[in-house]
C-alpha cells in the first residue's frame, strides 16, 4: 500500500474514533429536588412537584375514605391531593413535623425550640411550651394521646431533662434531669406503655453511658438496653413492639418485650427510620426492609438513570401499597433553560 494512502487512512480512522467518542460521550446533567409517589415495590414512579419538602400521607379529615399528601418545608405545611392537584397551605408560620398521632389526625411540631400541636388539616394550632429560656424538642404522644413527652434544655439553670406536658391542663412534669454541659443529652423519648419511657442518651453522665435506655416513671429505675451513640430519631411501632434507630451508623430494631435486638446494616447516623402502619416494613432513606426476613430493596432500583436519593426517608400510605418520597431528579443539561 502507498505510504501516503496508509497515513491518510490511519488519520481518518483516528478522526472517526474521536468523533464517535464525542457522539457517545455521556451528556452533562443537573438535578432538582422533586416529590414523587410510587407503588411499594418501586414500580410506576410518578413525579408530582418540585421542592425541598418532607412528604407524608395523612387522612382527609373531611372524607375518612381518602388520603392526602402533606408537604413540610420546615416553616410551612401544605396539603394536596394524591395526584398533586389542589395544593394549599394550611400552616404558614410553623413547620418541622416530628410525630403524628396513631391515626394521623394530629401532629406534633418541633420548631425553634418550642413544641406545637395541630390537626392534620391545619386547625387547632397551639404552642404547648412557649418558654424562651428553654429549648424543647423531640415530642411524642403518650399511650392515650392525652399528654406529650419531650426533651428539654433549660438555658437559665443549665439542666437537661425529659418532661411530660398534660394536653388538658398544660401542666408539665419533669421525669428526670441532669446538669447540662453544652452537649445533646437525650434523644427522642417515647412511651411504650403507661409507665415506661424509652429514649436515647448521647453523652456519658456520672453513672451511665451513651445508649438506648428505659425509665420507669413509677419506680424511677433507669436501665440501659443497648450501648452506643444514638443521633437519629427513634421510631416505635406498637403493633410489632419494635423500636427502630441508628446507633453508631448501624440501623437496628429492638423489641422491649422480648429484648430481641436485630442489626439491618450500615446506615448514616442521622437518617430517620420509619415503619409502615403494621410494622411489617421499615424504611430508611429509600431502602425498604422486611422486619421479619430483613431483606431489603431500593425504591429507585429501576430508575437509577433518572433519579437519586436526597437522604430523606419515604412514607407509607395506610395500606402500605404506596410510598411518597423526596428524590433528586436528573435532567440533561440541554433542558435547563426550559421551564420544568
Amino acid at each position: 500500500m502507498n505510504k501516503k494512502i496508509f497515513i491518510f487512512l490511519s488519520l481518518s480512522a483516528i478522526v472517526l474514533f474521536i468523533t464517535s467518542c464525542e457522539l457517545t460521550k455521556p451528556e452533562e446533567t443537573f438535578s432538582e429536588d422533586w416529590i414523587a409517589v410510587a407503588n411499594i415495590d418501586g414500580s410506576k414512579l410518578k413525579y408530582l412537584c418540585k421542592g425541598d419538602y418532607r412528604p407524608y400521607f395523612v387522612p382527609d379529615l373531611k372524607n375518612s375514605e381518602q388520603e392526602l399528601l402533606m408537604l413540610d418545608s420546615g416553616n410551612r405545611i401544605d396539603l394536596m391531593n394524591l395526584d398533586g392537584s389542589d395544593r394549599r397551605t394550611i400552616i404558614d408560620s410553623v413547620g418541622s413535623i416530628y410525630r403524628f398521632s396513631d391515626d394521623r389526625t394530629k401532629m406534633l411540631l418541633a420548631n425553634n425550640g418550642d413544641i406545637y400541636i395541630a390537626d392534620t388539616d391545619g386547625g387547632g394550632l397551639q404552642n404547648l411550651t412557649g418558654t424562651p429560656d428553654q429549648y424543647e424538642g423531640d415530642p411524642a404522644f403518650s399511650i392515650f394521646e392525652d399528654a406529650v413527652i419531650f426533651k428539654s434544655i433549660d438555658i437559665a439553670d443549665t439542666t437537661a431533662c425529659i418532661a411530660v406536658i398534660d394536653l388538658i391542663s398544660l401542666q408539665r412534669k419533669v421525669l428526670f434531669s441532669v446538669p447540662y454541659s453544652g452537649w445533646e443529652y437525650y434523644v427522642s423519648p417515647i412511651f411504650i406503655d403507661e409507665s415506661t419511657v424509652i429514649f436515647g442518651q448521647n453523652c456519658n453522665d456520672t453513672f451511665n453511658m451513651c445508649g438506648l435506655y428505659s425509665f420507669n416513671i413509677n419506680t424511677g429505675e433507669k436501665k440501659i438496653l443497648d450501648s452506643g451513640g444514638i443521633f437519629s430519631r427513634i421510631s416505635y411501632n406498637r403493633n410489632k413492639n419494635l423500636l427502630a434507630y441508628v446507633m453508631t451508623n448501624v440501623l437496628k430494631h429492638y423489641n422491649p418485650i422480648t429484648y430481641e435486638e436485630v442489626e439491618y446494616g450500615l446506615c448514616y447516623r442521622r437518617f430517620i427510620p420509619n415503619f409502615n402502619r403494621n410494622g411489617t416494613l421499615l424504611a430508611v432513606n429509600l431502602n425498604v426492609y422486611d422486619t421479619e426476613t430483613i431483606e431489603m430493596y431500593n425504591l429507585l432500583k429501576n430508575y437509577c438513570d433518572e433519579a437519586n436519593s436526597t437522604g430523606r426517608t419515604i412514607d407509607f400510605n395506610i395500606s402500605s401499597e404506596k410510598a411518597v418520597m423526596q428524590l433528586s431528579r436528573i435532567f440533561p443539561i440541554s433542558v435547563k433553560d426550559y421551564k420544568l
